[in-house]
C-alpha cells in the first residue's frame, strides 16, 4: 500500500519543544461561507532508531481553523483509578460534525455519560514509525471527511412547505 503522507523522524537536529498550540494565528485564516479549513501539524519523536526504542511518540495539533473549531479531536475520560486517583483521558479519534456540535471543549460536562469532550491536539505513543504513519494517514482521511461533511451541510434546498392548523372544538 502506498502512503500518500509519510512521517519522518529526522533525528536530533530537528528537535522541537512541544508547544501547547501549533504555530499560526487562526484570525489570519480567511475562508468563504461554504469553506472549511484547518491545519494539522505533526510533531514527531526526533530521536528514534528502529529496534532501539520502546515506542514512537506523535503529537498532532490542529490550528488555523475556519468554518469549524480547532478542537476536532475526541477524547474519552475514563473513571478515576482507585489506586492512583488519576483520571485517564484517552484519544479516540477525529470528531464527526455531530461531535463538534454536541461535545464540550477541554473536558466533559459534569454528569455526562459517557464522558466525551474535544481538544485541539492529541499526543500518543505507538509501537513504531509505521504505526504512527497509519495513525497520521487515518487522521488526515477522517479530517478531510469532516471538512467535506461541513461544506456539504452549507448547501440547503427548500423542501415542500406544509400548512398546519388547529381548531378548538366543544
Amino acid at each position: 500500500m502506498t502512503r500518500p503522507h509519510r512521517l519522518a523522524a529526522t533525528g536530533p537536529k530537528n528537535k522541537l519543544p512541544v508547544p501547547a498550540e501549533a504555530p499560526g494565528d487562526s484570525s489570519s485564516v480567511s475562508c468563504g461561507p461554504t469553506e472549511a479549513i484547518i491545519t494539522l501539524t505533526p510533531l514527531l519523536q526526533a530521536d528514534y532508531a528502529i529496534n532501539d526504542a520502546a515506542g514512537f511518540r506523535i503529537r498532532v495539533v490542529a490550528s488555523g481553523a475556519c468554518g469549524l473549531d480547532n478542537e476536532i479531536f475526541r477524547y474519552y475520560q475514563q473513571p478515576p483509578n482507585p489506586i492512583s486517583g488519576l483520571t485517564p483521558q484517552v484519544f479516540s479519534g477525529v470528531c464527526s460534525w455531530v461531535d463538534l456540535v454536541d461535545l464540550p471543549v477541554d473536558g466533559p460536562n459534569d454528569g455526562d455519560s459517557p464522558k466525551l469532550f474535544r481538544l485541539s491536539y492529541f499526543d500518543i505513543v505507538v509501537a513504531s514509525v509505521d504505526i504512527a504513519n497509519d495513525v497520521w494517514d487515518l487522521v488526515l482521511e477522517e479530517t478531510q471527511a469532516l471538512l467535506n461533511a461541513i461544506v456539504k451541510g452549507q448547501y440547503l434546498e427548500q423542501g415542500t412547505p406544509e400548512t398546519l392548523s388547529g381548531s378548538l372544538t366543544a
